[in-house]
């Protein structure tokens, strides 16, 4: 999801809405209700900076996010805990 002109906090509490959300569906399959989990990636792209950095810096964060459980936001710009 690209976001254009967004400041880091906006973007922040938008992929805390999408993980919110996301545990909060109610998804059926077969009259089985089924859990989804959502990992998120987040980069900050100046005016100046190059693209290709920018989606690196998403999909590193993706990777980050993925491998410290399910239903994470990772945000390359901001410090991670721990």
């Amino acid at each position: 999801v690209f976001l254009d002109g967004a400041e880091p906090g906006r973007g922040a509490r938008i992929a805390d809405r999408i993980l919110r959300q996301a545990e909060e569906a109610k998804i059926f399959e077969d009259n089985r209700q089924i859990k989804i989990t959502v990992s998120i990636g987040g980069s900050l792209k100046a005016a100046a900076a190059d693209i290709e950095d920018c989606i690196r810096e998403a999909d590193e964060a993706l990777y980050l996010a993925k491998s410290s459980g399910r239903n994470r936001a990772i945000m390359a710009w901001a410090p991670q805990a721990g």
